[in-house]
Protein backbone atom coordinates (compact mmCIF):
# COMPACT_ATOMS: atom_id res chain seq x y z
CA UNK A 1 0.00 0.00 0.00
CA UNK A 2 1.37 3.67 -0.53
CA UNK A 3 2.00 5.76 2.15
CA UNK A 4 -0.56 7.84 4.23
CA UNK A 5 1.21 11.06 3.62
CA UNK A 6 0.69 10.84 -0.06
CA UNK A 7 -3.00 11.45 0.58
CA UNK A 8 -2.73 14.23 3.16
CA UNK A 9 -3.26 16.99 0.56
CA UNK A 10 -6.99 15.78 -0.42
CA UNK A 11 -8.65 15.68 2.82
CA UNK A 12 -11.44 18.51 3.50
CA UNK A 13 -13.00 18.66 6.76
CA UNK A 14 -16.23 18.83 4.86
CA UNK A 15 -15.43 15.43 2.84
CA UNK A 16 -14.48 13.16 5.96
CA UNK A 17 -17.04 10.01 6.13
CA UNK A 18 -18.61 7.64 8.39
CA UNK A 19 -16.71 4.88 9.37
CA UNK A 20 -19.28 2.20 8.08
CA UNK A 21 -19.06 3.75 4.62
CA UNK A 22 -15.47 3.79 5.02
CA UNK A 23 -15.07 0.07 6.50
CA UNK A 24 -17.38 -0.83 3.36
CA UNK A 25 -15.08 1.08 0.79
CA UNK A 26 -11.88 -0.90 2.21
CA UNK A 27 -13.98 -4.11 2.07
CA UNK A 28 -14.56 -3.77 -1.53
CA UNK A 29 -11.51 -2.69 -2.47
CA UNK A 30 -9.35 -5.83 -1.15
CA UNK A 31 -11.75 -8.31 -3.42
CA UNK A 32 -12.07 -6.31 -6.62
CA UNK A 33 -8.04 -6.20 -5.96
CA UNK A 34 -7.45 -9.67 -4.42
CA UNK A 35 -6.27 -12.55 -6.48
CA UNK A 36 -7.12 -16.09 -5.89
CA UNK A 37 -5.65 -19.07 -6.46
CA UNK A 38 -7.51 -21.37 -9.37
CA UNK A 39 -8.33 -24.21 -7.01
CA UNK A 40 -10.60 -21.50 -5.12
CA UNK A 41 -11.92 -19.63 -8.58
CA UNK A 42 -13.54 -23.63 -9.31
CA UNK A 43 -15.32 -23.91 -5.95
CA UNK A 44 -17.07 -20.60 -6.45
CA UNK A 45 -17.96 -21.38 -10.24
CA UNK A 46 -20.09 -24.36 -8.65
CA UNK A 47 -21.69 -22.26 -5.45
CA UNK A 48 -25.13 -21.78 -5.47
CA UNK A 49 -26.88 -18.17 -6.45
CA UNK A 50 -29.73 -16.44 -5.08
CA UNK A 51 -31.85 -15.46 -8.12
CA UNK A 52 -35.00 -13.35 -6.85
CA UNK A 53 -34.59 -15.14 -3.54
CA UNK A 54 -34.25 -18.67 -4.38
CA UNK A 55 -31.92 -21.18 -6.03
CA UNK A 56 -32.84 -21.95 -9.34
CA UNK A 57 -33.23 -25.82 -9.62
CA UNK A 58 -30.74 -26.43 -12.17
CA UNK A 59 -27.97 -25.04 -9.64
CA UNK A 60 -29.44 -27.79 -7.00
CA UNK A 61 -27.54 -31.61 -6.72
CA UNK A 62 -29.59 -34.40 -8.18
CA UNK A 63 -28.48 -36.93 -5.91
CA UNK A 64 -27.95 -37.89 -2.28
CA UNK A 65 -24.20 -38.24 -0.81
CA UNK A 66 -24.43 -41.73 -0.02
CA UNK A 67 -21.39 -44.11 1.42
CA UNK A 68 -21.30 -47.71 0.89
CA UNK A 69 -24.94 -47.79 0.41
CA UNK A 70 -25.62 -46.02 3.57
CA UNK A 71 -26.92 -42.32 4.34
CA UNK A 72 -23.73 -41.14 5.83
CA UNK A 73 -24.59 -38.52 8.81
CA UNK A 74 -28.53 -37.98 10.49
CA UNK A 75 -29.36 -35.20 7.96
CA UNK A 76 -27.69 -33.18 4.65
CA UNK A 77 -28.35 -30.23 5.53
CA UNK A 78 -26.20 -28.30 7.96
CA UNK A 79 -27.72 -27.91 11.65
CA UNK A 80 -29.24 -24.37 11.99
CA UNK A 81 -29.81 -23.84 7.91
CA UNK A 82 -31.89 -21.17 7.19
CA UNK A 83 -33.42 -21.81 3.47
CA UNK A 84 -35.90 -18.46 3.77
CA UNK A 85 -37.07 -16.29 6.41
CA UNK A 86 -40.39 -15.75 7.84
CA UNK A 87 -41.87 -12.61 8.45
CA UNK A 88 -41.00 -12.47 12.12
CA UNK A 89 -37.33 -12.87 10.77
CA UNK A 90 -37.06 -16.65 12.18
CA UNK A 91 -36.22 -20.05 9.96
CA UNK A 92 -38.65 -20.91 7.81
CA UNK A 93 -37.17 -24.47 8.08
CA UNK A 94 -35.37 -25.28 10.87
CA UNK A 95 -33.29 -28.38 11.49
CA UNK A 96 -31.99 -29.42 14.83
CA UNK A 97 -28.92 -31.31 14.87
CA UNK A 98 -29.87 -32.35 18.64
CA UNK A 99 -33.37 -33.83 18.21
CA UNK A 100 -32.62 -34.74 14.24
CA UNK A 101 -35.92 -32.86 13.10
CA UNK A 102 -37.30 -30.44 10.72
CA UNK A 103 -39.69 -28.19 11.67
CA UNK A 104 -41.62 -26.42 8.76
CA UNK A 105 -43.40 -22.52 9.97
CA UNK A 106 -45.98 -20.92 7.77
CA UNK A 107 -44.36 -17.75 6.14
CA UNK A 108 -47.54 -15.51 6.71
CA UNK A 109 -48.23 -16.95 10.05
CA UNK A 110 -44.64 -18.26 11.97
CA UNK A 111 -46.69 -19.85 14.96
CA UNK A 112 -48.55 -22.15 12.63
CA UNK A 113 -45.97 -25.47 12.49
CA UNK A 114 -47.56 -27.15 9.55
CA UNK A 115 -44.97 -30.20 9.47
CA UNK A 116 -42.73 -32.16 11.87
CA UNK A 117 -40.10 -34.53 10.44
CA UNK A 118 -37.76 -36.68 12.26
CA UNK A 119 -35.22 -39.00 11.21
CA UNK A 120 -34.12 -42.05 13.74
CA UNK A 121 -31.79 -44.75 13.10
CA UNK A 122 -33.48 -46.87 15.88
CA UNK A 123 -37.70 -48.39 15.75
CA UNK A 124 -38.28 -46.36 18.65
CA UNK A 125 -40.95 -43.83 17.88
CA UNK A 126 -41.66 -40.76 20.32
CA UNK A 127 -44.88 -40.11 21.76
CA UNK A 128 -47.43 -38.12 19.92
CA UNK A 129 -46.97 -34.49 20.65
CA UNK A 130 -49.36 -31.50 19.49
CA UNK A 131 -48.10 -31.21 16.39
CA UNK A 132 -48.61 -33.09 13.23
CA UNK A 133 -45.83 -35.13 12.04
CA UNK A 134 -43.67 -37.47 9.97
CA UNK A 135 -41.69 -40.10 11.51
CA UNK A 136 -39.08 -42.19 9.29
CA UNK A 137 -36.83 -45.29 10.36
CA UNK A 138 -35.22 -48.21 8.64
CA UNK A 139 -38.17 -50.23 8.00
CA UNK A 140 -41.47 -48.42 9.53
CA UNK A 141 -43.08 -44.59 8.61
CA UNK A 142 -45.40 -42.98 10.72
CA UNK A 143 -47.79 -39.46 10.25
CA UNK A 144 -49.74 -37.78 12.05
CA UNK A 145 -52.19 -35.31 10.70
CA UNK A 146 -54.16 -32.94 12.81
CA UNK A 147 -56.88 -29.84 12.44
CA UNK A 148 -55.41 -26.96 14.32
CA UNK A 149 -52.61 -25.48 15.10
CA UNK A 150 -52.30 -26.14 19.32
CA UNK A 151 -54.62 -29.52 18.31
CA UNK A 152 -53.89 -33.42 19.37
CA UNK A 153 -53.11 -34.97 16.01
CA UNK A 154 -56.75 -36.72 14.83
CA UNK A 155 -55.31 -39.54 12.73
CA UNK A 156 -52.28 -41.43 12.67
CA UNK A 157 -51.10 -43.45 9.75
CA UNK A 158 -48.29 -45.91 10.24
CA UNK A 159 -46.70 -47.57 7.25
CA UNK A 160 -44.93 -51.07 7.66
CA UNK A 161 -41.71 -52.10 5.58
CA UNK A 162 -44.07 -54.58 3.53
CA UNK A 163 -45.31 -51.93 1.83
CA UNK A 164 -49.20 -51.56 3.05
CA UNK A 165 -50.93 -49.56 5.42
CA UNK A 166 -50.39 -51.33 9.06
CA UNK A 167 -53.08 -49.50 11.49
CA UNK A 168 -54.84 -46.04 11.08
CA UNK A 169 -55.16 -44.44 15.07
CA UNK A 170 -57.80 -41.45 15.27
CA UNK A 171 -57.96 -39.49 18.19
CA UNK A 172 -61.14 -40.29 19.46
CA UNK A 173 -62.78 -43.22 17.03
CA UNK A 174 -59.82 -46.22 17.87
CA UNK A 175 -57.53 -47.32 14.63
CA UNK A 176 -58.86 -49.39 11.96
CA UNK A 177 -58.01 -52.95 13.39
CA UNK A 178 -60.94 -52.08 15.69
CA UNK A 179 -62.87 -51.50 12.96
CA UNK A 180 -62.26 -54.61 11.27
CA UNK A 181 -62.50 -56.89 14.71
CA UNK A 182 -66.04 -55.11 15.22
CA UNK A 183 -66.71 -55.92 11.86
CA UNK A 184 -65.77 -59.59 12.63
CA UNK A 185 -67.71 -59.71 15.64
CA UNK A 186 -70.85 -58.22 13.30
CA UNK A 187 -71.02 -55.43 15.07
CA UNK A 188 -72.23 -52.69 13.14
CA UNK A 189 -73.99 -49.72 13.69
CA UNK A 190 -76.47 -49.27 10.90
CA UNK A 191 -77.60 -45.96 12.13
CA UNK A 192 -74.55 -44.57 10.07
CA UNK A 193 -75.17 -46.17 7.11
CA UNK A 194 -78.21 -44.67 5.67
CA UNK A 195 -79.00 -40.76 6.23
CA UNK A 196 -81.53 -38.39 5.31
CA UNK A 197 -81.51 -36.34 2.71
CA UNK A 198 -83.75 -33.44 3.74
CA UNK A 199 -86.80 -32.61 1.42
CA UNK A 200 -88.01 -34.00 -1.61
CA UNK A 201 -91.18 -31.28 -2.66
CA UNK A 202 -92.38 -33.04 -5.61
CA UNK A 203 -93.54 -36.29 -6.39
CA UNK A 204 -93.07 -36.27 -9.77
CA UNK A 205 -89.42 -35.45 -9.98
CA UNK A 206 -87.11 -38.81 -9.19
CA UNK A 207 -84.05 -38.62 -6.80
CA UNK A 208 -80.92 -39.24 -8.85
CA UNK A 209 -78.13 -38.39 -6.34
CA UNK A 210 -77.97 -41.88 -4.10
CA UNK A 211 -78.81 -45.41 -4.75
CA UNK A 212 -80.77 -45.36 -1.83
CA UNK A 213 -81.97 -42.09 -0.14
CA UNK A 214 -84.48 -40.95 2.93
CA UNK A 215 -86.41 -37.73 2.70
CA UNK A 216 -88.73 -36.29 3.73
CA UNK A 217 -92.10 -34.28 2.19
CA UNK A 218 -94.17 -31.75 3.89
CA UNK A 219 -97.45 -30.23 1.70
CA UNK A 220 -95.10 -31.01 -1.94
CA UNK A 221 -96.49 -31.43 -5.17
CA UNK A 222 -98.15 -34.99 -6.05
CA UNK A 223 -98.60 -36.39 -2.49
CA UNK A 224 -101.61 -37.52 -1.34
CA UNK A 225 -101.05 -36.50 2.16
CA UNK A 226 -99.73 -34.16 4.11
CA UNK A 227 -96.54 -34.95 5.11
CA UNK A 228 -94.46 -38.07 5.50
CA UNK A 229 -91.31 -40.15 4.65
CA UNK A 230 -90.12 -41.26 1.13
CA UNK A 231 -87.73 -44.18 0.36
CA UNK A 232 -85.89 -43.21 -3.15
CA UNK A 233 -83.97 -46.12 -4.97
CA UNK A 234 -82.05 -45.75 -7.91
CA UNK A 235 -81.29 -48.42 -10.03
CA UNK A 236 -78.18 -49.29 -11.95
CA UNK A 237 -80.38 -49.31 -15.20
CA UNK A 238 -82.09 -45.80 -15.00
CA UNK A 239 -85.10 -47.71 -12.87
CA UNK A 240 -86.21 -45.07 -10.14
CA UNK A 241 -88.76 -46.64 -7.35
CA UNK A 242 -90.20 -44.21 -4.40
CA UNK A 243 -92.22 -45.36 -1.78
CA UNK A 244 -93.90 -42.36 0.08
CA UNK A 245 -95.30 -43.10 3.71
CA UNK A 246 -97.45 -40.90 5.09
CA UNK A 247 -97.79 -39.59 8.78
CA UNK A 248 -101.64 -39.00 8.63
CA UNK A 249 -103.08 -40.82 5.19
CA UNK A 250 -104.67 -44.12 4.49
CA UNK A 251 -102.30 -45.60 1.87
CA UNK A 252 -98.74 -46.37 1.13
CA UNK A 253 -97.87 -45.64 -2.73
CA UNK A 254 -95.40 -46.80 -5.02
CA UNK A 255 -94.10 -44.32 -7.51
CA UNK A 256 -91.73 -45.30 -10.34
CA UNK A 257 -90.04 -43.71 -13.75
CA UNK A 258 -88.63 -46.61 -16.00
CA UNK A 259 -86.04 -45.34 -18.18
CA UNK A 260 -87.17 -41.70 -16.93
CA UNK A 261 -86.54 -39.18 -14.20
CA UNK A 262 -90.28 -38.51 -14.21
CA UNK A 263 -91.94 -40.90 -11.70
CA UNK A 264 -95.67 -41.41 -11.76
CA UNK A 265 -98.07 -43.44 -9.19
CA UNK A 266 -97.83 -47.05 -10.00
CA UNK A 267 -100.34 -48.04 -6.94
CA UNK A 268 -100.86 -48.09 -3.27
CA UNK A 269 -100.76 -50.55 -0.21
CA UNK A 270 -103.82 -49.94 1.73
CA UNK A 271 -102.90 -48.84 5.34
CA UNK A 272 -105.45 -51.33 7.89
CA UNK A 273 -105.78 -49.70 11.25
CA UNK A 274 -106.28 -52.01 14.38
CA UNK A 275 -110.08 -53.19 14.09
CA UNK A 276 -110.93 -51.80 10.48
CA UNK A 277 -112.67 -53.95 8.23
CA UNK A 278 -111.19 -54.48 4.94
CA UNK A 279 -112.99 -52.74 2.44
CA UNK A 280 -113.74 -55.45 -0.58
CA UNK A 281 -113.73 -54.89 -4.97
CA UNK A 282 -116.73 -55.98 -6.64
CA UNK A 283 -115.89 -58.64 -9.24
CA UNK A 284 -114.84 -57.44 -12.67
CA UNK A 285 -115.23 -60.27 -15.08
CA UNK A 286 -113.12 -58.69 -18.29
CA UNK A 287 -110.19 -59.32 -15.49
CA UNK A 288 -110.49 -62.94 -15.73
CA UNK A 289 -110.68 -65.15 -18.11
CA UNK A 290 -113.83 -67.34 -19.50
CA UNK A 291 -114.03 -70.77 -18.31
CA UNK A 292 -116.17 -73.65 -18.92
CA UNK A 293 -117.47 -76.00 -15.93
CA UNK A 294 -118.73 -79.33 -16.53
CA UNK A 295 -119.99 -81.71 -13.98
CA UNK A 296 -119.75 -85.12 -13.43
CA UNK A 297 -121.77 -87.83 -12.02
CA UNK A 298 -122.91 -87.97 -8.71
CA UNK A 299 -121.82 -90.94 -7.03
CA UNK A 300 -121.65 -92.27 -3.35
CA UNK A 301 -118.48 -89.70 -2.53
CA UNK A 302 -119.96 -86.87 -4.12
CA UNK A 303 -119.70 -85.10 -7.73
CA UNK A 304 -116.69 -83.74 -9.51
CA UNK A 305 -116.99 -80.13 -10.81
CA UNK A 306 -114.14 -79.52 -13.50
CA UNK A 307 -112.70 -76.00 -14.99
CA UNK A 308 -111.89 -75.86 -18.69
CA UNK A 309 -108.64 -75.13 -17.42
CA UNK A 310 -107.91 -78.64 -16.18
CA UNK A 311 -108.70 -77.52 -12.55
CA UNK A 312 -111.33 -79.33 -10.34
CA UNK A 313 -113.09 -80.10 -7.02
CA UNK A 314 -114.96 -82.65 -5.52
CA UNK A 315 -118.15 -81.64 -3.78
CA UNK A 316 -120.49 -83.84 -1.54
CA UNK A 317 -123.75 -82.73 -2.37
CA UNK A 318 -125.79 -85.72 -1.72
CA UNK A 319 -125.97 -85.39 2.34
CA UNK A 320 -127.87 -82.76 3.77
CA UNK A 321 -126.59 -81.73 7.09
CA UNK A 322 -128.85 -81.25 10.15
CA UNK A 323 -128.23 -78.16 12.88
CA UNK A 324 -127.67 -78.21 16.42
CA UNK A 325 -129.24 -75.22 17.64
CA UNK A 326 -131.39 -73.84 20.42
CA UNK A 327 -133.19 -76.92 19.94
CA UNK A 328 -136.96 -75.21 20.32
CA UNK A 329 -138.63 -75.01 16.84
CA UNK A 330 -140.52 -71.70 17.95
CA UNK A 331 -136.98 -70.35 17.58
CA UNK A 332 -136.83 -70.66 13.74
CA UNK A 333 -138.92 -68.26 11.97
CA UNK A 334 -141.85 -69.00 9.17
CA UNK A 335 -140.14 -65.89 7.42
CA UNK A 336 -136.32 -67.06 7.88
CA UNK A 337 -135.96 -69.43 5.58
CA UNK A 338 -137.91 -68.31 2.14
CA UNK A 339 -137.42 -71.08 -0.74
CA UNK A 340 -135.62 -73.37 1.21
CA UNK A 341 -135.56 -76.32 3.60
CA UNK A 342 -133.63 -77.01 6.32
CA UNK A 343 -133.00 -79.33 9.27
CA UNK A 344 -132.65 -78.99 12.94
CA UNK A 345 -132.23 -81.08 16.26
CA UNK A 346 -134.70 -80.20 19.08
CA UNK A 347 -135.70 -81.76 21.88
CA UNK A 348 -138.89 -84.08 22.17
CA UNK A 349 -140.94 -81.92 24.57
CA UNK A 350 -141.10 -79.18 22.10
CA UNK A 351 -142.69 -81.05 19.63
CA UNK A 352 -145.58 -83.54 22.16
CA UNK A 353 -142.92 -86.12 21.62
CA UNK A 354 -141.32 -89.32 24.09
CA UNK A 355 -138.04 -89.52 24.74
CA UNK A 356 -135.15 -87.30 25.08
CA UNK A 357 -134.91 -85.93 21.88
CA UNK A 358 -136.62 -85.33 17.96
CA UNK A 359 -135.96 -83.99 14.27
CA UNK A 360 -137.70 -80.92 12.68
CA UNK A 361 -137.88 -80.01 9.01
CA UNK A 362 -139.08 -76.42 8.35
CA UNK A 363 -140.04 -75.72 5.01
CA UNK A 364 -140.64 -72.35 2.88
CA UNK A 365 -142.63 -72.42 -0.11
CA UNK A 366 -142.17 -68.85 -0.71
CA UNK A 367 -141.13 -66.67 1.69
CA UNK A 368 -143.77 -67.13 4.42
CA UNK A 369 -144.95 -63.36 4.73
CA UNK A 370 -148.46 -62.19 4.85
CA UNK A 371 -147.70 -59.30 2.29
CA UNK A 372 -146.57 -61.24 -0.24
CA UNK A 373 -149.25 -63.61 -0.29
CA UNK A 374 -146.90 -66.61 -0.42
CA UNK A 375 -149.14 -68.43 2.26
CA UNK A 376 -147.78 -70.52 4.84
CA UNK A 377 -144.61 -72.27 6.39
CA UNK A 378 -144.45 -75.62 7.44
CA UNK A 379 -142.68 -77.39 10.38
CA UNK A 380 -142.34 -81.72 10.39
CA UNK A 381 -141.64 -83.37 13.62
CA UNK A 382 -139.61 -86.74 13.53
CA UNK A 383 -140.62 -88.58 16.91
CA UNK A 384 -141.03 -91.12 19.39
CA UNK A 385 -144.59 -91.70 20.23
CA UNK A 386 -143.86 -93.64 23.23
CA UNK A 387 -141.05 -94.83 24.79
CA UNK A 388 -137.19 -94.12 24.49
CA UNK A 389 -133.89 -95.41 21.91
CA UNK A 390 -136.97 -96.70 19.69
CA UNK A 391 -138.63 -98.56 22.72
CA UNK A 392 -142.24 -97.37 20.92
CA UNK A 393 -143.91 -96.77 17.88
CA UNK A 394 -142.51 -93.37 15.99
CA UNK A 395 -144.75 -90.47 14.59
CA UNK A 396 -145.12 -87.42 12.74
CA UNK A 397 -146.21 -83.92 13.56
CA UNK A 398 -146.89 -80.81 11.26
CA UNK A 399 -148.09 -77.12 11.85
CA UNK A 400 -148.11 -74.43 9.62
CA UNK A 401 -147.32 -70.47 10.46
CA UNK A 402 -146.86 -67.00 8.50
CA UNK A 403 -144.81 -64.21 9.61
CA UNK A 404 -143.01 -64.49 13.00
CA UNK A 405 -145.31 -66.96 14.41
CA UNK A 406 -146.19 -70.73 14.88
CA UNK A 407 -149.43 -72.30 15.05
CA UNK A 408 -149.66 -73.31 18.31
CA UNK A 409 -150.90 -77.09 17.73
CA UNK A 410 -149.05 -79.53 16.50
CA UNK A 411 -151.23 -81.90 14.50
CA UNK A 412 -150.24 -85.19 14.33
CA UNK A 413 -150.50 -87.63 11.48
CA UNK A 414 -151.72 -91.17 12.17
CA UNK A 415 -150.44 -94.30 11.01
CA UNK A 416 -151.01 -98.22 11.48
CA UNK A 417 -148.66 -97.46 14.72
CA UNK A 418 -151.72 -95.97 16.19
CA UNK A 419 -154.39 -98.57 14.34
CA UNK A 420 -154.91 -101.12 11.94
CA UNK A 421 -156.59 -101.46 8.54
CA UNK A 422 -158.37 -104.18 9.95
CA UNK A 423 -159.19 -101.42 12.89
CA UNK A 424 -160.67 -99.13 10.39
CA UNK A 425 -162.61 -101.53 8.46
CA UNK A 426 -164.10 -102.54 11.46
CA UNK A 427 -165.47 -98.81 12.21
CA UNK A 428 -166.29 -98.24 8.76
CA UNK A 429 -168.63 -101.68 9.31
CA UNK A 430 -170.48 -100.10 12.27
CA UNK A 431 -171.01 -97.16 11.17
CA UNK A 432 -172.40 -98.27 8.03
CA UNK A 433 -174.12 -101.69 8.07
CA UNK A 434 -177.80 -101.99 9.71
CA UNK A 435 -176.55 -105.13 10.68
CA UNK A 436 -173.73 -104.26 12.69
CA UNK A 437 -176.43 -101.46 14.51
CA UNK A 438 -178.79 -103.92 15.51
CA UNK A 439 -176.13 -106.40 16.82
CA UNK A 440 -174.58 -103.75 19.01
CA UNK A 441 -177.79 -103.07 20.27
CA UNK A 442 -178.80 -106.58 21.01
CA UNK A 443 -175.24 -107.03 22.63
CA UNK A 444 -177.00 -104.54 25.24
CA UNK A 445 -174.34 -101.69 23.74
CA UNK A 446 -175.35 -97.91 24.76
CA UNK A 447 -176.36 -96.13 21.94
CA UNK A 448 -174.98 -93.36 20.55
CA UNK A 449 -177.38 -91.06 22.14
CA UNK A 450 -177.21 -92.23 25.06
CA UNK A 451 -173.11 -92.25 25.12
CA UNK A 452 -173.46 -88.97 24.00
CA UNK A 453 -175.77 -87.61 26.96
CA UNK A 454 -173.86 -89.52 29.76
CA UNK A 455 -170.61 -87.81 27.94
CA UNK A 456 -172.23 -84.12 28.93
CA UNK A 457 -172.39 -84.94 32.36
CA UNK A 458 -168.82 -86.73 33.08
CA UNK A 459 -166.25 -84.15 34.32
CA UNK A 460 -162.95 -84.61 31.90
CA UNK A 461 -159.28 -84.13 32.29
CA UNK A 462 -157.25 -83.15 30.10
CA UNK A 463 -153.08 -83.13 30.78
CA UNK A 464 -150.90 -81.07 28.57
CA UNK A 465 -153.10 -81.74 25.61
CA UNK A 466 -152.04 -81.29 22.18
CA UNK A 467 -155.31 -80.47 20.86
CA UNK A 468 -158.10 -77.96 20.71
CA UNK A 469 -160.39 -78.18 23.96
CA UNK A 470 -164.15 -78.20 22.96
CA UNK A 471 -165.31 -78.36 26.11
CA UNK A 472 -168.29 -81.20 26.04
CA UNK A 473 -168.13 -82.61 29.44
CA UNK A 474 -169.95 -80.49 32.53
CA UNK A 475 -166.86 -80.14 34.40
CA UNK A 476 -163.40 -79.72 31.95
CA UNK A 477 -159.80 -79.35 33.50
CA UNK A 478 -156.95 -78.75 31.98
CA UNK A 479 -153.32 -79.42 33.24
CA UNK A 480 -150.37 -77.36 31.94
CA UNK A 481 -147.28 -78.65 32.71
CA UNK A 482 -143.27 -78.01 32.31
CA UNK A 483 -143.61 -80.57 29.71
CA UNK A 484 -145.85 -78.34 27.83
CA UNK A 485 -144.49 -78.25 24.11
CA UNK A 486 -146.02 -74.69 23.11
CA UNK A 487 -147.13 -71.04 25.34
CA UNK A 488 -150.51 -71.28 24.37
CA UNK A 489 -154.03 -73.33 24.77
CA UNK A 490 -156.47 -72.91 22.03
CA UNK A 491 -160.06 -73.42 22.37
CA UNK A 492 -162.81 -74.71 19.89
CA UNK A 493 -164.95 -71.70 18.55
CA UNK A 494 -167.74 -73.50 18.99
CA UNK A 495 -168.18 -74.15 22.89
CA UNK A 496 -170.57 -76.26 25.05
CA UNK A 497 -173.32 -73.77 27.11
CA UNK A 498 -173.56 -74.22 30.52
CA UNK A 499 -170.34 -76.20 30.94
CA UNK A 500 -167.30 -74.94 33.50
CA UNK A 501 -163.60 -74.94 32.40
CA UNK A 502 -160.68 -74.61 35.19
CA UNK A 503 -156.75 -74.10 33.45
CA UNK A 504 -154.12 -74.96 35.85
CA UNK A 505 -150.81 -73.90 34.85
CA UNK A 506 -148.11 -75.37 36.62
CA UNK A 507 -145.48 -74.82 34.07
CA UNK A 508 -142.62 -72.04 35.02
CA UNK A 509 -144.40 -69.89 31.88
CA UNK A 510 -147.33 -68.00 31.18
CA UNK A 511 -149.93 -69.49 28.76
CA UNK A 512 -152.09 -68.34 26.31
CA UNK A 513 -155.68 -68.44 25.86
CA UNK A 514 -156.42 -68.47 22.12
CA UNK A 515 -160.41 -68.38 20.92
CA UNK A 516 -160.91 -67.46 17.45
CA UNK A 517 -157.51 -66.39 16.48
CA UNK A 518 -157.36 -63.88 19.44
CA UNK A 519 -155.65 -63.72 22.74
CA UNK A 520 -158.60 -63.96 25.04
CA UNK A 521 -156.72 -64.24 28.15
CA UNK A 522 -153.45 -65.14 29.72
CA UNK A 523 -152.83 -67.84 32.98
CA UNK A 524 -149.56 -66.90 34.50
CA UNK A 525 -147.04 -69.09 35.70
CA UNK A 526 -148.40 -71.19 39.38
CA UNK A 527 -152.12 -69.59 38.69
CA UNK A 528 -155.38 -71.40 38.36
CA UNK A 529 -158.42 -69.56 36.35
CA UNK A 530 -161.80 -70.51 36.13
CA UNK A 531 -164.09 -69.66 33.17
CA UNK A 532 -168.28 -70.89 32.64
CA UNK A 533 -169.64 -70.76 29.43
CA UNK A 534 -173.03 -68.70 28.89
CA UNK A 535 -175.59 -70.18 26.22
CA UNK A 536 -174.72 -67.27 23.56
CA UNK A 537 -171.32 -69.23 23.85
CA UNK A 538 -169.64 -66.89 25.90
CA UNK A 539 -166.51 -67.32 27.70
CA UNK A 540 -166.79 -65.99 31.44
CA UNK A 541 -163.61 -65.68 33.97
CA UNK A 542 -164.67 -66.61 37.08
CA UNK A 543 -161.88 -65.57 38.61
CA UNK A 544 -157.86 -66.77 40.05
CA UNK A 545 -156.23 -67.89 42.52
CA UNK A 546 -152.41 -68.70 42.75
CA UNK A 547 -150.15 -71.15 44.08
CA UNK A 548 -150.89 -74.06 41.79
CA UNK A 549 -148.14 -77.34 42.00
CA UNK A 550 -148.21 -80.47 41.58
CA UNK A 551 -147.83 -82.43 44.52
CA UNK A 552 -146.82 -85.45 43.44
Amino acid sequence: MEKKEKFDSDFNKKDITTSAWFWNYMEDYWHNNREFPESVENHLNRKADLVNGKVPSSQLPNYLPLTGGAVTGNTFIKPRLAIQRTTDNSDFIAINAGTNKAVVKNPDNPSEENVFIGWFKSDDFPAVGNAPYCQLNHSNARMALRAGVNERPDCTLIVNGKGYIDNIVTNTHGTSQDWKQAFDWGNHNFAGYLKARGAHQDAYAANIDYPISITDYAGGTGFHSTYGNSLHIKGINTWHSRLDIPTDGDRIELWQGINTTTMSKRGYLPVIEEGQNVATQSWVANNYGNQTLSVGNEGNVGQQLTLSNGNSVQITNNFVACRDGSRNPNDIKPNENGQRVRYDFANANTVGGSGNYAGVMTYSPWDGTTASTGDSSYQLAFANQIGLNAGGAPMLKIRNGIDNTWSNTWYKIWSEGDFSKTDINNWNNIANTATTQSWVESQDYATHSFVEESLNKIASEHIDPDYSISARSNLNTIIITDQYPVQFLKLESDLAPGKQMTIINTAPFDIEVHKDGNIVDIVRSEETNEYYITRQQRLVKKGFYGNAKILS
